[in-house]
């Protein structure tokens, strides 16, 4: 799997959309946010009033969709919609609806309904989380769309509306600069991706996060960015420490998947093979177990082939690869980067091992899935590319 590839997952999908039981920190409170920021989610609600139930249903829209049950945070919106009594109220719910809906593929709907969201909020009377909330949903529906630039603007304008005296200030500051620092390693700009995650490391830790879930969730993408810029040391050093900071916490067996994930690509790209590929079943073992999770198995099998063929054995790489598919079939949608990723990674390595008819075979099943999932024109050039001397 491509370091790319690894980012975007943690960050909309693979990274970041599966939803981590409640971790207990010291105090006994349980922390229940994910393991990575879900993508329209980082600013939360001010203390409930008289909107209580319209933030709770929104927040059980949230949830379902982190747990990637994307019809079930539809309709937990539907219901949201119920209850919302304003202009605003609507704005509030619809700006969430588009980041389910760009994540089910649905791109340009999408923009359109958090553009409208948006601008809704900024017209009226609309408090300043609210509208902190639709910029941050905005971004999230740009990282989807691979509008980058467009996701930085969004999320620079919800920091600046982010109310500095909330005492979670800190924490929800620190979740929106590590989806900013995606979009700039995304951008090709890795140092600055670095920084940006550091600063929104330290926001985290002082906001009082949980070193499980919270921490580690950041300390997986801090690590992807150092491996992006070359550092694997450093990213080994990282996430190590995350999964550290899961030892002995209830419930962290998502995360600590997650981060054995992270570390056995690192450790794949030392050429530490055997430690690589023993820490990728230690993973599965916990990620196969929980049928919610199947994206996150597909994930640990690409990382898995990406270990072999670092280690010169191409055919065994093939070999997952191909039977991960062939399980995949009517079981895992159509998922845009991490499909696409699978079918790149694969045809690299058929054109590699000069296996043109298998290749040919590729190109045309995987254009045609990417058909059926409206997302052809992202692939067809990449696919066609392979097929070239």
């Amino acid at each position: 799997m491509t370091s790319r590839g690894f980012i975007i997952a943690l960050a909309t999908m693979t990274a970041g959309l599966v939803h981590t039981p409640g971790c207990r920190q010291d105090d006994g409170v349980v922390d229940a946010a994910p393991a990575v920021a879900e993508p329209g989610s980082e600013i939360t609600d001010p203390p409930r009033t008289a909107e209580a139930s319209l933030a709770a249903v929104i927040d059980k829209s949230r949830e379902r969709y982190a747990n990637q049950d994307m019809n079930g945070a539809l309709a937990a919106l539907e219901q949201a919609d119920q209850v919302a009594k304003t202009e605003n109220d609507r704005a509030r719910v619809a700006s969430f609806r588009a980041v389910v809906v760009a994540r089910q593929g649905e791109l340009e709907p999408a923009k359109t309904m958090a553009a409208g969201a948006l601008a809704t909020l900024k017209s009226g009377d609309a408090p300043a989380f609210a509208v902190a909330q639709a910029e941050n949903a905005a971004g999230s529906v740009a990282l989807m769309t691979a509008d980058f630039e467009g996701a930085l603007v969004h999320w620079t304008s919800a920091l600046k509306l982010d109310a500095a005296d909330d005492p979670q200030s800190s924490l929800r500051r620190g979740r929106v600069k590590f989806n900013m620092a995606t979009a700039l390693a995304s951008l090709g700009r890795p140092g600055e991706a670095i920084r940006v995650a550091k600063e929104g490391l330290e926001e985290e830790t002082s906001g009082g996060a949980a070193a499980c879930p919270h921490l580690a969730g950041t300390r997986m993408q801090l690590a992807s960015f150092h491996k992006r810029q070359g550092d694997l040391r450093e990213a080994e050093r990282v996430l190590r420490e995350a999964l550290k900071s899961c030892e002995g916490v209830e419930d962290s067996r998502i995360v600590w998947a997650q981060a054995q994930l992270g570390l056995a690509d690192v450790l794949g790209a030392r050429k530490a093979t055997a430690e690589a590929l023993k820490r990728v079943g230690q993973a599965r073992v916990v990620l196969e177990a929980l049928p919610e999770l199947r994206s996150y198995v597909v994930m640990a099998r690409a990382i898995e082939a990406g270990i072999l063929s670092e280690a010169g054995r191409d055919e065994e790489a093939v070999e997952v690869l191909t039977k991960v598919r062939k399980e995949s079939v009517g079981r895992l949608p159509w998922d845009g980067e991490q499909s696409m990723s699978m079918c790149l990674q694969l045809g690299l390595l058929l054109k590699k091992l000069e296996r043109r008819e298998a290749l040919e075979n590729l190109v045309r099943e995987c254009k045609t899935s990417a058909a059926e999932g409206g997302q052809a024109d992202g692939l067809q050039d990449l696919m066609d590319g392979l097929l070239r001397p």
